[in-house]
């Protein structure tokens, strides 16, 4: 008597879980579009944040260089006047020709500063007034200085003596020195500034560094975290998918009985 096969039960878990696979695949590759798109924005946002930050610090950086520059000019312009007036008070008393020279060649110097220092200014209006009234100051001393060189030449050495001692008199040396003064307080408020907005910057950037570099660490872990727990998951679906066609087979096979 042949016995007739029992016909075989597939097994529903199997075509169960392929139709909950799919959706669970768009998910995971949806989860892995995300991940990556936010590991993409934050470097492009940390690069941005960078850049800016970075071309803060060079613009205060440059602007404290720049004060650095205007209160050596000042200073050197300061010494050249004074220096100009010494060699030309040492001509007057002593009609050597040395210290004309150098007279001349301070003054054309003090003349080439004012030039520095017009160009270093020439971002700022209010400074570059004041740079243009100290101008006319020192070109009237040099004339003062010049018109009694003149007048030694024509007038002799007692004249010269009688000039040295009324210069001691005259106040455009001292409006010189006033107004050189002024500028160099406001350029050092001006420049204490620049440093503290140097060192804020270069402190900020360095915060926002350490937290977008650790927040972008966090993420590149997270996608590495989901691609590795994915592959785990797609190895388990493989696996799955094995061992229920080697059921399907296995119960495919004819068994016939004596």
């Amino acid at each position: 008597m042949i016995k007739l096969n029992r016909v075989p039960q597939l097994s529903t878990t199997g075509m169960k879980g392929d139709s909950e696979r799919h959706p669970a695949g768009k998910r995971r590759r949806f989860r892995d579009g995300v991940a990556l798109a936010a590991v993409v924005l934050l470097l492009l946002t940390n690069g941005f944040a960078g850049s800016q930050y970075t071309q803060r610090l060079r613009i205060h950086t440059n602007l404290v260089e720049t004060s650095y520059k205007i209160l050596g000019t000042l200073n050197n312009l300061e010494s050249q006047i004074t220096a100009a007036e010494s060699e030309q008070r040492q001509y007057l008393l002593t009609s050597n020709n040395d210290y004309l020279r150098r007279y001349e060649r301070v003054t054309f110097s003090a003349l080439s500063t004012l030039k520095e220092l017009r160009l270093l200014f020439r971002e700022n209006p209010t400074e570059i007034a004041q740079v243009v009234v100290l101008e006319e100051l020192i070109k009237q001393k040099a004339d003062e200085l010049s018109a009694a060189i003149e007048a030694s030449r024509d007038k002799g050495i007692e004249t010269s003596k009688l000039i040295v001692a009324n210069q001691f008199g005259t106040s455009s040396l001292d409006s010189v020195q006033d107004l050189v003064n002024q500028i160099r307080t406001r350029e050092r408020s001006s420049m204490d500034r620049r440093e503290t907005t140097a060192s804020t910057t270069y402190l900020t950037s360095l915060v926002v560094g350490i937290v977008s570099t650790t927040a972008g660490l966090l993420l590149v872990l997270s996608v590495v975290y989901l691609l590795q727990n994915n592959r785990r998951r797609a190895e388990e679906a493989a696996n799955s998918i094995n061992a229920d066609h080697a059921r399907l087979q296995a119960s495919e096979n004819p068994k016939f009985g004596n």
